[in-house]
């Protein structure tokens, strides 16, 4: 986070905002198509799906030994 003049904190702009985190979120339980306008964010919840299904495979090849 960055402050802004008066001194408030304000969100970074690649924070994700919480109904970017709730669909990334239902996108890692099951399908789910993301609808929105432009520039709302739907690339940054791609990216948070992508870090978690790498995460996630680097993790089980740790458990197995596989690379």
């Amino acid at each position: 986070m960055t402050e802004q003049t008066n001194g408030t904190p304000r969100p970074d702009k690649d924070d994700p905002r919480q109904y970017q985190l709730e669909v990334a979120k239902r996108a890692i339980e099951g399908n789910v198509i993301a609808v929105a306008d432009t520039g709302s964010g739907k690339t940054l919840i791609s990216v948070l799906l992508l870090k978690h299904i790498v995460a996630k495979a680097r993790q089980e090849a740790a458990e197995t030994g596989h690379r």
